[in-house]
């Protein structure tokens, strides 16, 4: 029987709502990414009352985007001895519901509209409420053709009852990520990346075969293989592939709830059944086990297998929110990092502080607009102030004479919001020539 006060793994609790919510979305046609970072601490408290409060929000970003994709966003803070702080983030690119679901919705969750005359951009639809359950702060925000944005913010009271654990490092051991979605296999590539994996990406265990069986005996072999549940990834499918791996190698097969795979999981010994979203404890474990025993890293295996420094870093300035964390979430699963700047006047700071390798710049912004921005950011690269990156507007104005004053500014390239998966990843790999392969 559960009763409310337990003690509970955080970061375990947060994936296991995103994973009670991911059928919801796979049956509408809404893939997902998944990021957890920070601290990982083990809480007694009301574990049941959390799980209703992030059920409810979660349920929320999933019922009103009917198409297009959703990322997953957590990060836990250790602010003093029996306090953290709980922050999801559910953003989404796509069709977003009509305005009548949206308010079913905003009244289910008890959410108050924020009228546009207080403050704040006319052309986003805002909404704030308070967690019945938790007291946690939520927070709504859609801006029509772009995207939404769901925030959960809570502050963790509690004794911990549990060590945090220690920090493990893969010392570049390889690992394979197996996904025909981009967007899921960069997110699982990049939780993998900062343990220290040196991750290749492929879209099926065929090709996996393929490479595993062409590789001269010299090169270093994944000692990891996580494959994402589908057409193109099974389990017979990674069956194959583990008479072709080192001695002690793991594959992985991440499935999604009511998988027909979880009821025959103990057929198959030789590979490990997770449930998807991986959690932390999830890849921690494996890369405490496996990376102790494998190949040594060779750097002639072609395309080079990626560490989280080989991440091109690219700035997202936008002065919504909604756009921005639509935009980070598409650049990311391009294989991106990303940072963000709310203006023109935050952007010059940032790239003076750490120059990035693209800029994606909005037009219309306060206190210094994307066409002003760029024409200091380049003048600052003239004098020898920050390197030389590219510049690419994303603007909703796509007039002829928009186009001609950005090429006047110094920018490189041109982007038609909503922001669309394939033109950027198109407009990536013209401009940015270091990411010829994305």
């Amino acid at each position: 029987m559960r009763t409310d006060n337990a003690t509970f793994d955080l970061c375990e609790l947060v994936t296991v709502a995103v994973r009670q919510v991911a059928p919801l979305a796979q049956a509408k046609g809404v893939s997902f990414s998944f990021e957890c970072r920070g601290a990982e601490p083990v809480l007694f408290g009301d574990a049941v009352a959390l799980e209703c409060a992030l059920h409810r929000v979660l349920c929320g970003a999933v019922d009103l985007l009917h198409d297009g994709f959703l990322v997953f966003d957590v990060q836990v803070d250790s602010l003093r001895a029996g306090s953290h702080t709980l922050r999801l983030t559910a953003g989404g690119a796509g069709t977003v519901a009509p305005d009548a679901e949206i308010d079913a919705v905003l009244e289910r969750l008890q959410m108050r509209p924020i009228d546009a005359s207080l403050g704040g951009d006319a052309a986003t639809r805002r909404a704030v409420g308070r967690c019945p359950r938790t007291d946690a702060d939520v927070v709504f925000a859609c801006v029509r053709g772009d995207g939404l944005m769901w925030s959960f913010e809570l502050e963790l009271e509690g004794p911990v009852v549990a060590p945090e654990p220690e920090r493990v490092d893969a010392l570049q051991a390889r690992a394979w990520v197996i996904d025909p979605d981009a967007s899921g296999a960069q997110s699982l590539a990049r939780r993998l990346q900062r343990l220290g994996w040196a991750i290749t990406t492929m879209a099926s265990t065929a090709e996996a075969r393929q490479r595993l069986s062409d590789m001269a005996p010299a090169l270093a072999r994944p000692a990891l293989v996580v494959a994402t549940e589908g057409a193109d990834a099974t389990a017979a499918g990674l069956e194959a592939l583990v008479p072709l791996l080192p001695h002690g190698a793991r594959c992985v097969l991440a499935s999604a709830f009511g998988s027909a795979t979880l009821a025959g999981g103990d057929s198959l010994p030789a590979i490990d059944i997770a449930l998807r979203p991986l959690s932390p404890g999830d890849l921690r474990g494996w890369t405490q086990r496996l990376a102790p025993m494998a190949d040594a890293p060779s750097g002639l295996t072609r395309p080079t297998p990626l560490l989280m420094r080989d991440r091109r870093l690219l700035l997202v300035v936008d002065d919504n929110d909604v756009n921005r964390i639509v935009a980070c979430a598409l650049a990311e699963s391009l294989g991106y990092e990303t940072m963000t700047a709310r203006d023109g006047l935050e952007s010059i700071d940032a790239c003076s502080e750490r120059p990035p390798d693209i800029v994606l710049m909005d037009l219309s912004m306060p206190r210094m607009d994307g066409f002003e921005a760029a024409q200091r950011l380049r003048a600052l690269q003239r004098s020898g102030g920050i390197p030389p990156f590219r510049i690419v507007a994303a603007t909703a104005n796509a007039g002829e004479d928009t186009q001609r004053r950005c090429a006047e500014a110094g920018m490189d390239g041109f982007l038609h919001k909503p922001l669309l998966l394939d033109a950027l990843r198109r407009e990536l790999r013209r401009v940015d020539v270091a990411r010829a392969s994305v």
